[in-house]
């Protein structure tokens, strides 16, 4: 803002400064004092404040992996080379597609909103703590339908076509992947084209399957009936395709999916019964729990404080065999914390940073990069890219040779 009448001559010299100064870092008030300083000498150089609510002053990050320089890089190789080889899985979390779909936290605070939920603050951003509210407020159907109606309700309003009114949910999520796949750099059209056998998906939706098979794969779906009712023991689920391959991959549907009441994992207590479930009965497929021990880990999606990513990330590790995870690269996306969540936004990332360090009892240390999975995966795109190009030369080299 300005403290009063300001020259034009002035902000011509001084804003051009400002804006390719705060381009550099997006740091705000740095960038405003060397612009300052380059009027220091204009009777009217006092004339720009800064009134700051950001306590670092930085308006945006540079996306990234934790740390610097050369550490960074060679991390960004052994995640490229296990990419190549088809020897990751990408675990996909509920904000992969937050554009088209809305967020969780958006869809959590529609349904506080709907239901009077009484709990104020971030708590209206949980949506297993909401659901849980509605669960016991009415009943688990009632809650099932209710997460269903607003998320397509939500997805209508994201989707911004004038052809998805009265819509049903799987005609919807039909022209969200439209908008997907007419953009080369949204992470489902970037996801869909790499090479892994094996999806995790831990988002309710169809949109990961539907986008695998947009890009000419035949993808094969699998959940289970975790639900124990009576005497009955879920059993595990036993897919078509025993063999998943890039080509025919599976979409391994973690906590469910919307339309299948059996398999949904939606309120506090599912995640909880859902954790207890699984380790006792052992109810994901042999192959990817074997997969889990023997690949890199993309967790995408996610945030660190989601009842979706605890509970998953607890139940990978703490499976058997995990210390085999200690030899291989693995990656948690996660948004900068920012200062309406965090005290202290600083101290924030320092925590989420040693959570996913390398813990007791074999658990494998996750590298953090900082940013959206958007720009991870396009990040991703492009070294994959730089790889192969100089594959690409290096082979055509040694053709030269074996004909010289």
């Amino acid at each position: 803002a300005m403290q009063g009448k300001i020259s034009m001559e002035t902000v011509k010299q001084a804003m051009p400064v400002f804006f390719s100064e705060l381009l550099k870092d997006g740091q705000i008030d740095r960038a405003l004092a060397v612009a300052r300083g380059i009027v220091r000498d204009r009777p009217d150089s006092w004339m720009p404040v800064l009134f700051l609510r950001l306590k670092d002053g930085l308006i945006w990050y540079e996306p990234g992996f934790a740390g610097e320089g050369s550490e960074e890089f060679r991390k960004w190789e052994s995640i490229c080379t296990r990419v190549k080889k088809g020897e990751f899985i990408p675990i996909v979390g509920t904000d992969l597609a937050e554009d088209v779909l809305g967020g969780s936290r958006e869809l959590a605070n529609r349904l506080a909103e709907e239901h009077a939920f009484p709990l104020a603050g971030e708590n209206r951003a949980d949506l297993a703590k909401v659901m849980q509210f509605i669960a016991t407020h009415q009943d688990r159907n009632y809650a099932q339908d209710a997460i269903r109606d607003q998320f397509q309700l939500q997805l209508t309003m994201h989707v911004g076509s004038k052809d998805a009114s009265g819509k049903n949910l799987g005609a919807l999520l039909d022209l969200a992947l439209e908008k997907c796949m007419a953009n080369e750099d949204h992470p489902y059209t970037i996801l869909s084209r790499l090479n892994a056998s094996i999806y995790l998906n831990a988002s309710p939706d169809t949109l990961l399957f539907k986008s695998l098979t947009a890009a000419g794969k035949k993808p094969e779906a699998v959940f289970g009936d975790w639900r124990r009712t009576g005497d009955k023991v879920p059993k595990e689920p036993e897919p078509e395709n025993v063999n998943p391959r890039p080509e025919a991959p599976w979409v391994y549907q973690i906590f469910g999916v919307l339309g299948k009441r059996e398999t949904l994992v939606i309120t506090e207590d599912d995640f909880l019964d859902y954790l207890i479930a699984t380790s006792t009965d052992k109810l994901m497929p042999k192959k990817v729990r074997g997969s889990l021990l023997q690949n890199s880990l993309l967790f995408l999606g996610f945030r660190v404080d989601d009842m979706r990513f605890r509970v998953l990330f607890r139940m990978i590790m703490t499976m058997q065999g995990t210390e085999t995870l200690r030899d291989l690269s693995h990656v948690g996306v996660q948004i900068n914390p920012d200062e309406s969540s965090f005290e202290d936004v600083d101290r924030a990332r320092r925590y989420i940073e040693s959570y996913f360090q390398e813990g007791k009892g074999g658990a494998p240390s996750i590298s953090i990069y900082w940013g959206t999975a958007a720009d991870f995966l396009r990040e991703l795109r492009k070294r994959l890219s730089e790889m192969k190009s100089e594959d690409a030369g290096t082979v055509a080299q040694d053709d030269n040779d074996d004909w010289l």
